[in-house]
């Protein structure tokens, strides 16, 4: 009934605007009959703006070029500033349904714009055709030089000067703002704007979903000179799925407000307090325009605060990033090979390159259970045990140390007196990092503590293993002390210090030590049951961890792929992600090089000889972890590109064989995605691929993976046959 109701009124709107444009034209004619004779005596019509189309009597507008500068539309940037002061405003929908605007200045200069964020690679369609100044926040390498192309005059924050300025009252990265006026002067000796009457914009060719439109007249008035987002009326939204390229003329916004009257939302009046809008009164819309409003209106993908995570890596064709979809297509063979041999119930994997998402991919249940919900890609949240070493612990190392708060050589009592006698006034931060500590790799602190505040003093006094810098011994120990040190040289817990200066910035929304138990749904489970009396679903598979609050140095982590696809492309950049850095290129090179004598590990990283799952091919400098629940992380600098696999292959404790087969899989999963990449694509830029091994090792090496699949699926078959078996033997008896 609801349904059937909205399409009438659909209709009765249709047939309003008809009549509505029917009388607008009948009327035009007596209008134009009735002073024929006056034509020629009529006033030259005035000068306007070109892109706003009010009057321009100094003439300024015509004068100066556009500026286009990118500004941040989610709920963290709220109150924006300038943006109602814009002559036109585009909205990008990016990945995960974020939106972001391209506000163009002509007739108006604000001294305060923003927040303004980084260019995306739609960024490309909307300045070529106008030119001018473009100003933004920072980006990527790949999306700064598609903007390259573009004509017009580059401004960003290193090269903006006084020209952009950070509000000290804002959390980065929402607080970066310009002033107009000041960046019109930079852009000295851009043309003049040229007025075009019609320009229809189309998404990327390698980010399909992706979509730039007309941002309507939606924006309501909060503060002096401020503007939030208001009621959306009319937004057409386009589905993930659907490659439909869409565009809405600006006029269509006359249909839900009258001339110069307040802003209307859809079905209602706006706030009373609102003010009027500065544009004039427009001509009647056009029936397909009034068509494509209605029949558009509601399908508006869900905005930030509505869905879950924030935005990721936009998606693109393997051929478009050089590499090839028919050797990827071994990735999910690879993955149902691995249901199949029962290494894990389910997995998200995801792999990028040159700042796309290649594969983005869900697999399998989240238990063994065929009624149990699907793994949903972006979604799904798993427990990443060991991960948490680097994508929390070292990388919070990584920000003290830029900020001079942490040295790698300085002794660890220095910041943790407890940790102090002995041989232990011999152990450094840099020792920590690479598992040569002389600590052991563990003890049962969830049999001996009874507090969280036990466990650390239980940690800190503990008793070296070896002597200091003498041996590597891979240690949960040592990466809890990491923990402990990091918050004592922050002032403040491991969880907060993460999300507030890694986490948060990067916009990694899913990604927190104990979720919310809100979130459990979409939390993949550990266990079945434990020795804790209940199933693991949101709590860290980690006793020890448990142990310790839930927050540790060594594991406790839980995030999605895509968040963690974030975070790679972070370490890919340099230390830099969407105009937000998190640290400095060269603290990233220094963490991630191979430490002279740690075995395979960097400062908190491995790094790749073949094993460990980064497979047979991975680069000379490719480095990543990987994590006892089946969750891993390999990234590779040399092509650019990670691969990412999150599992919870410990749900059912029956099989702990699977630390062989899920092995398998992640060898399996960094081969493909290497040996995909076509080197003569790129104009043979690319290295070769590394083998750590001969053609034959590699070539027996995959035998004995496969064969070890089959042997492994074969007894899991022959076990669950066996049950029925035995209960009917035991019946009989």
């Amino acid at each position: 009934m609801r349904n059937q109701l909205r399409y009438i009124i659909a209709a009765v709107v249709v047939v309003v605007g008809i009549v509505v444009i029917v009388a607008t034209q009948g009327s035009s004619k007596k209008s134009a009959s009735s002073t024929t004779t006056t034509a020629a005596a009529a006033k030259p019509a005035a000068a306007v703006a070109p892109l706003s189309g009010l009057p321009d009597p100094t003439g300024v507008a015509r004068k100066r070029p556009a500026l286009v500068i990118k500004i941040e539309d989610d709920t963290n940037s709220l109150p924006q500033w300038g943006v109602d002061q814009a002559d036109v405003v585009y909205e990008e929908i990016i990945n995960g349904g974020i939106p972001r605007l391209a506000a163009v200045f002509n007739q108006n200069a604000p001294a305060r714009v923003g927040p303004i964020r980084s260019v995306r690679p739609t960024d490309t369609q909307i300045v070529f055709p106008i030119g001018g100044i473009f100003a933004y926040s920072g980006g990527a390498p790949y999306a700064i030089a598609s903007i390259s192309t573009a004509p017009v005059k580059q401004v960003d924050e290193s090269s903006a000067g006084a020209a952009m300025f950070r509000d000290p009252s804002r959390s980065a990265p929402y607080n970066l703002f310009g002033n107009a006026a000041q960046l019109f002067a930079l852009g000295g000796g851009a043309p003049a704007l040229q007025r075009r009457e019609h320009r229809v914009l189309h998404p990327v060719d390698a980010v399909p979903h992706q979509q730039v439109e007309h941002l309507l007249d939606r924006l309501v008035r909060t503060g002096p000179g401020a503007t939030r987002r208001g009621d959306h009326a009319f937004h057409a939204g386009v589905p993930r799925d659907r490659n439909r390229h869409l565009f809405v003329s600006q006029q269509a916004d006359m249909l839900c407000r009258a001339p110069d009257g307040p802003i209307r939302a859809s079905g209602a009046s706006g706030p009373a307090s609102a003010p009027h809008l500065r544009h004039p009164p427009r001509p009647p819309v056009f029936l397909n325009t009034l068509i494509a409003v209605l029949t558009l209106s509601a399908a508006r993908p869900a905005r930030a605060a509505d869905r879950p995570g924030g935005e990721g890596l936009p998606p693109a064709d393997p051929a478009a990033v050089g590499m090839s979809a028919d050797r990827l297509a071994e990735i999910n063979e690879a993955v149902i090979r691995g249901v199949r041999a029962g290494a894990f119930p389910g997995a998200s994997v995801f792999v990028g390159r040159q700042g796309y998402a290649v594969v983005d991919e869900g697999f399998g249940h989240l238990t063994w259970s065929r009624t149990s919900p699907r793994v949903v890609p972006d979604r799904t949240i798993y427990d990443l045990a060991s991960l948490t070493k680097v994508i929390a612990t070292t990388t919070a190392i990584m920000v003290l140390y830029d900020e001079g708060k942490v040295r790698l050589d300085d002794p660890v009592y220095k910041y943790l007196p407890a940790f102090s006698g002995g041989l232990k006034d011999r152990v450094t931060v840099r020792m920590l990092l690479e598992h040569r500590s002389g600590l052991p790799a563990g003890r049962e602190l969830w049999r001996t503590a009874r507090s969280p505040a036990q466990a650390r003093a239980q940690v800190l006094a503990t008793h070296l293993y070896s002597r200091p810098g003498a041996r590597y011994v891979y240690s949960d120990l040592g990466a809890d002390v990491l923990g402990f040190i990091v918050e004592a040289a922050s002032g403040e817990t491991l969880d907060r210090f993460v999300e507030e200066h890694v986490f948060q910035p990067l916009g990694m929304h899913d990604t927190e030590f104990r979720p919310d138990r809100a979130l459990d749904d979409r939390i993949a489970p550990t266990a079945p049951w434990s020795r804790r009396g209940y199933p693991l679903q949101g709590q860290v598979n980690d006793d020890n961890a448990e142990a310790l609050g839930g927050v540790a140095g060594h594991a406790g982590l839980f995030s999605t792929a895509s968040d963690l696809a974030i975070f790679a492309q972070m370490m890919l950049n340099g230390g830099e992600y969407d105009g937000v850095r998190i640290v400095a290129d060269s603290t990233v090179k220094r963490f991630t090089t191979r430490a002279p004598h740690a075995g395979t590990r960097a400062l908190g990283w491995d790094t790749c000889d073949g094993e460990g799952g980064c497979g047979d091919y991975m680069g000379a400098d490719a480095y990543g972890h990987t994590g006892f629940t089946g969750t891993s992380i390999w990234i590779d600098p040399d092509r650019q590109m990670f691969v990412i696999l999150l599992t919870n292959r410990v749900y059912d404790p029956h099989i702990r064989h699977s630390m062989k087969a899920i092995a398998d899989v992640r060898a399996d999963l960094a081969d493909a995605s290497v040996l995909s990449v076509d080197d003569a694509a790129d104009g043979g830029a690319l290295v070769a691929p590394t083998s750590w091994r001969t053609e034959r090792q590699l070539g027996w090496n995959r035998v004995v993976r496969r064969w070890h699949h089959r042997v492994v699926r074969k007894a899991a078959s022959a076990k669950k046959a066996a049950k029925p078996r035995a209960r009917a033997k035991k019946s009989g008896a």
